[in-house]
């Protein structure tokens, strides 16, 4: 809530909510004039569960983000992934990890969400942990990126 109203962070855009006329909808402009959409679906306003949400039709499940691990679990992740078509380098730097996406050369912060899982701009990451190992990672709904090597 923001001023009495409702209002929707997605990476760095911020969306005012306005109710739609179906109760539990909600949708938002970027900015005003624009033409920049979103639709919120709110289920606990219809006596559904509170923890998630519809955005633009994809489920987002609330989650309490929690303290980032030692620095020395982070260097479980660092590496490189990747399949034939993307590859994501990640790589520790003092108590944060960064992902790389290797064939546009951008760089994103990883917030820590619980085990093996972390929140970028471009989705949830999520590392594939085989016995005590990491073999892979999964990054917003892409496919599973082999793990290529470690750092």
């Amino acid at each position: 809530m923001k001023e009495g109203r409702p209002v929707l962070s997605l990476g760095k855009a911020v969306y005012r909510l306005q109710p739609h006329k179906h109760r539990g909808v909600y949708f938002g402009e970027k900015q005003a004039g624009l033409g920049e959409y979103l639709c919120v679906g709110m289920p606990g306003v219809k006596g559904g569960p509170t923890k998630y949400l519809l955005v633009n039709s994809l489920l987002c499940k609330k989650v309490e983000l929690k303290d980032l691990p030692k620095a020395e679990a982070l260097e479980q992740y660092e590496g490189e992934y990747g399949t034939v078509l993307e590859r994501f380098a990640f790589k520790k730097e003092g108590t944060a990890l960064f992902m790389t996406q290797i064939s546009r050369d951008q760089r994103f912060s990883c917030v820590y969400v619980e085990a093996d899982t972390f929140s970028s701009p471009l989705g949830a990451v999520r590392f594939v942990r085989k016995g005590a190992g990491i073999i892979g990672v999964c990054v917003g709904s892409s496919t599973c990126h082999n793990r290529i090597r470690g750092v």
